[in-house]
């Protein structure tokens, strides 16, 4: 009986192992541009104004998945754009997500559709890493690159908005649970019939 219980044990420990070893490889990103005219012809639309987030519409299990941020957008220098617009970004930077957001702060935010990239992203606008969104206090490069295009105001209204999920547990998540109470049901079995001996 006793080797029964050990290979249970054994069984539940390796369970979430499949889990794990299916992750997806780690990515690291690496941007190429880091001058603010390439940020502007990358972009589809370029705002500044005060940025929020980020939000996560679910548990991040992968550093590549969506999350939202939502510009009050103050003036727009290229595209069209909305007085709150809502975009994502991956979750990490490691997989070129923005970093270091001071939620809050005044940005310049270069965005792109979003509905022709990597599949994590959602359809609509997303910004990068590389992308050049940045903190802006009116001076510098940036400022003179967006001098040069010049300032409209955006129009009244929101663009976007963040995902509701159902809010259900991940699968995976059950299971590793369930194998944790398992364990401790064996545990508190072992424990008893040595006791009883």
């Amino acid at each position: 009986m006793r080797r029964w219980i050990v290979l249970l044990l054994f069984a539940l420990v390796l369970a979430p192992v499949p889990v794990l070893v299916n992750a997806t490889a780690a990515s690291a990103c690496s941007c190429a541009f880091d001058e603010p005219a390439d940020f502007v012809g990358l972009a589809d639309v370029v705002v500044t104004g005060t940025l929020s987030g980020p939000e996560r519409s679910g548990i991040i299990r992968r550093t590549d998945e969506p999350v939202w941020y939502t510009v009050a957008v103050d003036d727009v220098y290229q595209g069209e754009a909305t007085d709150t617009m809502v975009f994502s970004s991956a979750a990490s930077g490691a997989s070129c997500g923005l970093e270091n957001i001071d939620s809050g702060g005044r940005y310049v935010v270069f965005l792109t559709d979003g509905s022709d990239q990597e599949p994590h992203v959602s359809d609509g606008l997303t910004a990068n890493l590389c992308g050049g969104t940045q903190p802006y206090d009116g001076t510098g490069p940036v400022a003179d690159v967006l001098a040069d295009l010049g300032a409209e105001p955006p129009q009244p209204g929101t663009t976007g908005s963040v995902p509701v999920t159902s809010g259900s547990a991940q699968p995976w998540l059950l299971g590793a649970g369930l194998a944790l109470v398992a364990a401790g049901a064996a545990l508190l079995v072992v424990r008893l019939r040595r006791r009883r001996s």
